[in-house]
């Protein structure tokens, strides 16, 4: 045999560091059945089996779960409860025996629960409600905070203990909740709704640890919505560190237990008092500093060339106006010269332009006139000929032509007498001749 024999102790580290290089066996997720189950030891750990059955025989391997991460359970292990764990494969170099290292665990049968889950974070992380710009900063000192959590929990009364010990100067108001059971979310909805009505400063939504189902209200989609569309600040500290709710990725700040919530709201008044302190002292630098800084500079004024002389201020505006002046009245010269010269041009082109339509309006004139002669004469000459023609047809049916041819005409009261009827014997009567009238008496007797 070989001389060079190996150690036991070096083939276990050996074996040991094996098995921890090997990535695949450093993050498995097993389901199996707790065997050989005996609770915790006294320094709190938890050591047993996992086991199953496959094609008639069973096989198993042995399992240890430490105090720190055990402690964090939301459910206590017993024998033959099927469960997921999420491990490494060590070798406890000891006694060479192999084994998994548990860090978390959970009933097997909570699996669908969790798949929904990761289903609605899916979905509204795709809608961006988890998006860090949507979250809202916590007030430096809130007016005041809202607690929603069971009334009497242990949970409330950590809260409470904690913001009354770090300053209990902010008003608190509880408004106490269900935080299992079907429907409680809806409760916890009218409540949030109360929070934004009354414009508090900061809300805490909090309760204790639990199962998946005794947490699964907080998972519930419309109470995250409605948190991810409030106008107040939202914390959440619901069940213990390794507790993950769909409203702790909506919440403004998600904290790890309500106590922690607790701290987070509220600044601790002994802090306060000294960064008042603090900035009262800095504030008194700072002025100090500043009246420093502007006598400093107040004397550097006083002393400079310009104030010691200080018609030097506007010496060269003085300048600039003169030369600007003179440069205003050339161009003001030029301006009115240009501007006559225009003038000028204008009004010999309007004189032209009269002269010329007064001599086109003498020629109008003069060819009206003549026109209106012409139609003037020949009106004259075609009225005499009119009038002419007029008094021959007129001498034609004259009574004194007649009177010319021996009659004559007789008048009875101005009135011609054409019958012997219309006179009687002794009517004067009157005769009118051709050259001439007579008058008479009339005898019917002779």
């Amino acid at each position: 045999m070989s001389d060079q024999a190996v150690s036991v102790h070096a083939l276990n580290k050996y074996v040991h560091a094996l098995l921890e290089r090997d990535p695949r066996l450093q993050n498995l997720t097993l389901r199996g059945e707790i065997s050989n189950w005996k609770g915790r030891n006294r320094t709190g750990h938890m050591y047993f089996a996992l086991k199953e059955e496959f094609e008639g025989r069973t096989y198993a391997v042995n399992a240890v779960m430490f105090r720190g991460a055990n402690q964090y359970l939301n459910f206590e292990p017993e024998e033959g409860m099927e469960v997921l764990v999420q491990c490494q494969v060590s070798l406890y170099e000891g006694t060479g025996g192999y084994q998994i290292i548990i860090s978390a665990m959970q009933p097997a049968g909570e699996g669908e629960l969790q798949k929904r889950l990761k289903v609605t974070v899916q979905k509204l992380q795709g809608e961006g409600l988890f998006d860090p710009a949507r979250k809202k900063p916590l007030p430096t000192m809130p007016r005041n905070i809202a607690v929603l959590s069971a009334s009497g929990s242990a949970a409330l009364a950590d809260i409470m203990r904690n913001i009354h010990n770090r300053c209990p100067l902010i008003p608190v108001v509880v408004m106490p909740i269900p935080v299992q059971g079907a429907g409680a979310y809806q409760t916890i909805i009218e409540r949030l709704k109360l929070v934004e009505q009354m414009n508090f400063g900061v809300c805490i939504l909090a309760r204790g640890g639990g199962s998946i189902e005794d947490l699964w209200n907080f998972n519930e989609e419309a109470l995250a919505r409605f948190i991810a569309d409030m106008h107040v600040p939202v914390v959440t500290g619901v069940g213990h560190e390794t507790d993950t709710t769909l409203v702790d990725f909506v919440a403004d700040v998600r904290c790890a237990t309500p106590t922690e919530a607790a701290v987070r709201v509220t600044p601790l008044l002994t802090d306060m008092l000294v960064d008042v302190e603090n900035r009262r002292g800095r504030l008194g630098e700072l002025v100090s500093q500043r009246l420093t800084y502007e006598k400093t500079n107040l004397a550097h004024k006083k002393a400079s060339y310009v104030l010691t002389h200080p018609g030097r201020l506007y010496q060269q505006d003085m300048l600039r106006l003169e030369q600007n002046t003179a440069r205003l009245n050339d161009i003001g010269r030029r301006l009115v010269l240009r501007e006559g010269q225009l003038l000028a041009q204008k009004k010999q082109k309007i004189t032209t332009m009269a002269m010329n339509f007064s001599h086109q309006e003498k020629v109008k004139v003069a060819r009206k006139n003549d026109r209106l002669q012409h139609l003037t004469d020949w009106k004259v000459e075609h009225e005499k000929q009119h009038y002419a023609s007029s008094v021959s047809r007129l001498d034609l049916v004259s009574p004194l032509k007649i009177l010319v041819r021996g009659y004559s005409i007789v008048t009875h009261d101005n009135k011609a007498v054409s019958s012997v009827t219309q006179v009687h014997d002794g009517d004067r009567v009157s005769i009118t001749f051709s050259d001439g009238t007579a008058d008479a008496v009339i005898d019917q007797k002779g």
